[in-house]
């Protein structure tokens, strides 16, 4: 992946691929959490909507609503804000 999607609001509208490799960056690094202006949550990950908003501050909503749309286009599900997608086969 491109390293420059690691700066807040470089990014713009992400692809579900670079939305996951992005949240696995930030969970693993504090000082990118405090970039992002991310909280460090409590034993769950990240959600990718959280992410794709930071990553696109244009329009966080429908950075949002692009994120539902491609998690439920690979079979996962949208419940509440949180995109979920299952790594078990279904």
């Amino acid at each position: 992946m491109d390293e420059r999607l690691l700066i807040p609001g470089w990014a713009g509208e992400l692809g579900l691929d670079e939305a996951l490799w992005l949240r696995e960056q930030i969970e693993s690094s504090e000082s990118l959490r405090r970039s992002w202006h991310i909280r460090k949550s409590r034993g769950r990950h990240l959600r990718l909507t959280t992410v794709a908003a930071k990553a696109y501050p244009e329009d966080p909503r429908y950075a949002r609503d692009v994120i539902r749309r491609l998690v439920g286009s690979k079979g996962g599900k949208v419940v509440g804000k949180t995109a979920l997608i299952s790594t078990m086969p279904p």
